[in-house]
């Protein structure tokens, strides 16, 4: 079976990486870093979405393409897992059904890729919760 389509313990959003790497609480930063240790089979649209959000972050928050490269290589050492073809179809089904609009989409994509494989979403993202539970995916916010 290929790294994109094994089963996972857990996995973590966007939320958990952004949060390990520009946290400012030493506890939250430390139990997402933890989190990421236990679980480095990162779902690709997480690390798309990681890398596009630190890369263009305000300030002296916004790291270089090159450096955030580096950093989620080594904090994901695994091939991401990819979301099948029909779990693209079921999610913009389901999104459809149930009128969710705009970047929530994001959201729903990276839990059926978690649904798939039978993962536990791991998340700081309360906003993100609803659509986490539209998906049916397990997931835990921290």
């Amino acid at each position: 079976m290929s790294a994109s389509r094994r089963s996972a313990g857990t996995v973590t959003d966007t939320s958990v990486v952004l949060a390990s790497i520009l946290h400012n609480d030493h506890n939250i930063l430390s139990e997402c870093r933890s989190r990421i240790e236990d679980s480095p089979v990162p779902i690709a649209h997480v690390l798309a979405e990681s890398y596009a959000r630190i890369t263009s972050m305000p300030g002296n928050h916004r790291l270089e393409p090159s450096v955030t490269w580096q950093i989620l290589a080594e904090m994901f050492p695994e091939a991401p897992m990819t979301l099948s073809s029909e779990g693209y179809l079921r999610v913009i089904k389901l999104v459809s059904d149930l009128a969710i609009v705009g970047g929530a989409i994001y959201d729903c994509l990276i839990a059926e890729t978690a649904r798939e494989r039978k993962a536990t979403l791991v998340s700081l993202d309360k906003r993100a919760a609803k659509n986490y539970a539209a998906v049916g995916v397990d997931f835990v916010l921290l």
